[in-house]
């Protein structure tokens, strides 16, 4: 269970440094798809390996995740709240990434037999559709494949994790009590 644990935590921190960054436009995908497209493989290598069951139940345990003194300590080192301030960013916190991992979940239950872009690949393959061009006859397409790239699947996703985080505190509470049971 250490090792589950460990998981957990290292999860929690990848995304909670992908929701506060204050260096992440998140009006700008590509400031955080190479860090969504990390974690995509990252969850993609824990349920190969079973270190995981599936990304809602990683969002479930994220929840009830006891985040470590030290690491609120870190978190809240840059400003000093009061105490129930930060049980509360760390409650909103918790709240979004659960939901993120259902996000992931979604996007890996609809491009279960499609491969993940690469991010040049996503940012060309968005390059020639909103320019509208038209390659040569000669160009081999198959890397804008939608049938074998999941580029429409991971623009879900992108807009997904932006609602995420825009999205006020009081509906991302009521999104997880509707999708979530508390343990």
């Amino acid at each position: 269970m250490d090792d589950y644990h460990h998981i957990v935590r290292d999860f929690y921190t990848q995304t909670y440094n992908l929701f506060h960054d204050k260096k992440i436009d998140t009006n700008n995908p590509r400031t955080f798809l190479l860090i969504i497209l990390d974690i995509l493989h990252s969850i993609g290598h824990a349920k190969a390996s079973k270190d995981i069951v599936d990304e809602q139940t990683l969002g479930q345990d994220i929840l009830n995740f006891e985040v470590p003194q030290f690491a609120i300590s870190s978190i809240f080192s840059y400003f000093k709240p009061k105490n129930d301030i930060q049980k509360i960013d760390i409650i909103t916190t918790k709240n979004r990434i659960s939901l993120f991992c259902l996000t992931l979940k979604k996007y890996n239950d609809v491009s279960k037999n499609k491969q993940t872009p690469h991010l040049l690949q996503h940012f060309y393959y968005q390059v020639k559709n909103d320019l509208q061009l038209v390659l040569p006859d000669n160009y081999d397409n198959c890397v804008f494949d939608e049938s074998k790239y999941a580029f429409t699947e991971l623009d879900q996703l992108i807009n997904g994790f932006q609602a995420l985080v825009y999205a006020d505190d009081e509906t991302i509470q009521q999104w997880v009590c509707q999708l979530y049971v508390r343990k």
